[in-house]
């Protein structure tokens, strides 16, 4: 018969794949440790109620049941701390904070921006994300948060990474990301405590990068991807309350109450493989067909060594436990083998053991010492610490933290003051090269200083033209030789005499080019080699004057009982002008 309602739409059916016995497995774990914590179950041994910490599960190797089983407690909400070997870019955590390096360098990359924006920094979710992505033209998704005022916020502080990105180090980027940001208490309430080790180490990754490389975001993001890093987490001196999961060979010299084991079935299969085979004599079967008595003799040894080796780590596994134990394992549909763990344990437990539902053994020893009831607060060690430091703004700087200039007491900019058709850095030149020559010359012989200035002005000077260091020369020449210049040259004298002190309420800090100590006064010369110089003191920049000032007020602090006279001495006209 035609169907009466043809209009009518019926979903398909969802065919939901058979869970597999290691997920099984990994569920029941989970629900386990999940009950026994909640119904405060007390361990004996300490007469107290179990916590989290104290489970150790202990595998072979680190396969997909250790993700199985992670994802299986992150599901029935136990707490745990992942497993002791982590891969740095495999973590989801780092995964996130590499993504908003790239979109930082790529705005433009919609994908990118969509994997950042449902990161749980931002926790955008997929409606979210197709209100901003559906029916938007040829605009970018970028162009698109910034247009819808629902998310202004994240939109706002993109930009402001944007805007750091390019004037400071990856580190200072992604720590303002985790702390400013609250990234990381965002990220570790989603994931879990598991990625904190992971989050350390990425930032620890970016002050190792900015010691050797140059410190760009691109250069960071670049270098960490071609890396593959392992994390070795010292779960044994956690005191973080969570299950620990770790192989039983990383597990030797360390103990737990409860000790569960649930890989209990895998058992290496040694096969007659082509490859080289080594017993005084070397053999290469090509294959299984061409392994003659001495090959197969030489693979009877090695298996004969791995079963060894396979049963001492079952000794390792099982003394582990303090308290209790449990000896779980997960198949497919093959047999399980007679050397396996489980096999062996079942065999010897079952002599002994107590027999329960579903083929479950049980052996129980009665706790013979008494112990102490011990009280037991709830765990408080996931809680997030509370760095209040990391909301508030800096401390402001102390006057010592920065001391100005004498000629930028008030924060101005000096004027720059350079003759027609010279270049700034062929006057600043100028003006260092004279200073410099003024500062050592009074130590040289009258008839030695041409022969000096040219020396040194062929070797400090060779950017500067001939024209121009003949009339430097000329001009530091005719100060020596003029006898109104002499005190200033004299042995009464110093040179570049460094000077610090608080002038109205500011510390300062600057340098005198010409100190002169009399029996009654002292006198401060500064040289200016500006071109033209000034002719009168009303012609001085106010820069100059507030210098000079501040550098009497200093002095005379150091001399109460003489007369500071403040003078500038302009070079190119030779013209020695008192100020004060």
């Amino acid at each position: 018969m035609p169907d009466e309602n043809p209009d009518v739409w019926l979903p398909p059916v969802e065919r939901v794949a058979a869970e597999s016995t290691s997920a099984r497995l990994a569920k029941k774990i989970a629900e386990n440790i999940k009950k026994m914590v909640d119904e405060k179950e007390i361990l004996s041994s300490q007469n107290r109620p179990v916590r989290y910490k104290d489970f150790l599960v202990l595998v072979q190797r680190r396969n997909s049941f250790v993700e199985e089983l992670v994802r299986a407690c992150k599901n029935a909400k136990v707490n745990i701390a992942g497993v002791d070997k982590i891969s740095l870019l495999e973590q989801i955590a780092v995964q996130d904070l590499l993504a908003i390096g790239n979109f930082i360098l790529l705005p433009s990359d919609d994908l990118t921006l969509a994997t950042i924006l449902k990161s749980p920094i931002w926790n955008l979710n997929d409606d979210d994300l197709l209100e901003l992505c559906y029916n938007r033209g040829a605009q970018t998704l970028w162009q698109q948060l910034g247009a819808n005022l629902k998310f202004e916020n994240i939109y706002s502080e993109l930009k402001t990474l944007l805007n750091m990105a390019d004037f400071v180090r990856p580190f200072e980027f992604y720590s303002y990301i985790l702390n400013k940001m609250h990234g990381r208490k965002k990220i570790i309430s989603r994931i879990g405590f598991d990625a904190e080790d992971g989050l350390d180490e990425f930032i620890n990754l970016c002050i190792s990068f900015e010691k050797e490389h140059i410190p760009s975001l691109q250069g960071f993001v670049d270098w960490i991807g071609k890396d593959e890093v392992e994390i070795k987490r010292e779960l044994e001196q956690s005191e973080i309350d969570a299950v620990r999961i770790m192989t039983v060979h990383g597990s030797k010299g360390l103990q737990a109450p409860i000790v569960i084991l649930p890989d209990t079935v895998r058992v290496k299969s040694i096969k007659n493989e082509a490859g080289l085979l080594l017993d005084e004599v070397l053999y290469y079967p090509l294959c299984s067909s061409d392994y003659e008595k001495n090959c197969k003799n030489i693979k009877l040894k090695e298996k004969e060594s791995t079963l060894e080796e396979y049963h001492r780590l079952l000794y390792v596994a099982l003394t582990r436990a303090e308290e209790r134990l449990c000896i779980c394992g997960y198949k497919k549909s093959t047999a399980v083998s007679d050397d396996s763990w489980y096999e062996i344990c079942r065999r010897n437990l079952a002599k002994i053991a107590q027999e329960k539902g579903d083929g479950e053994l049980c052996y129980e020893v009665a706790q013979e010492l008494k112990v102490e009831e011990k009280t037991f607060s709830e765990s408080k060690s996931f809680d997030m610490p509370n760095f209040a430091w990391l909301e508030e703004d800096a401390i402001s700087e102390g006057l010592l933290a920065r001391p100005l200039t004498p000629s930028r007491l008030d924060e101005e900019e000096l004027p720059l003051i350079s003759p027609i058709g010279e270049s700034s850095k062929n006057t600043y030149k100028r003006g260092r090269i004279i200073h410099k020559l003024l500062e050592f010359l009074p130590d040289v012989e009258d008839d030695l200083r041409a022969n000096v200035i040219e020396e040194f002005l062929a070797k400090n000077a060779t950017d500067i033209n001939s024209a121009e260091t003949n009339r430097i020369k000329a001009e530091v020449l005719k100060l020596f030789e003029n006898e109104k210049f002499a005190l200033l040259f004299s042995k009464n004298s110093k040179a570049e005499v460094p000077i610090m002190g608080m002038v109205d309420d500011k510390i300062i800090s600057g340098q005198i080019d010409r100190l002169v100590v009399l029996n009654d006064k002292v006198m401060i010369v500064d040289f200016k080699t500006n071109r033209p110089a000034a002719i009168s003191k009303e012609n001085v920049h106010k820069s100059y004057t507030k210098q000079l000032d501040a550098y009497v007020s200093l002095v005379e602090k150091i001399y109460p009982n003489k007369n500071v006279e403040a003078y500038i001495l302009w070079t190119d006209t030779t013209n020695l002008m008192r100020l004060k």
